[in-house]
């Protein structure tokens, strides 16, 4: 699980570079989709998206670890009231 400290030092990352950053935990699947995810949400995309998005490279809830994962994502939509659903 990343821990706020290093969400926050991934977030000012991306803002000063743009947007981009190169992302890679051990695996390169739940933590990294993790934190994609918590960064599309900050951009406003729809919680259903990031998730549909995280789940399909790798966060997978059957895993304790990734479970886990979810609700950090699930939690952090929560506390910035993110648009839950599409709306186009």
């Amino acid at each position: 699980m990343p821990a706020q400290a290093q969400i926050d030092e991934f977030f000012r990352a991306l803002d000063l570079n743009g947007g981009r950053a190169f992302v890679h935990c051990t695996y390169g699947r739940q933590r990294t989709s993790a934190l994609t995810a918590l960064y599309e949400l900050r951009r406003g995309l729809p919680l259903a998206e990031v998730l549909e998005n995280a789940r399909s490279f790798g966060v997978n809830p059957s895993w304790p670890h990734g479970y886990r994962l979810l609700n950090l994502i699930q939690r952090f939509a929560r506390s910035a009231r993110v648009v839950l659903t599409e709306t186009r």
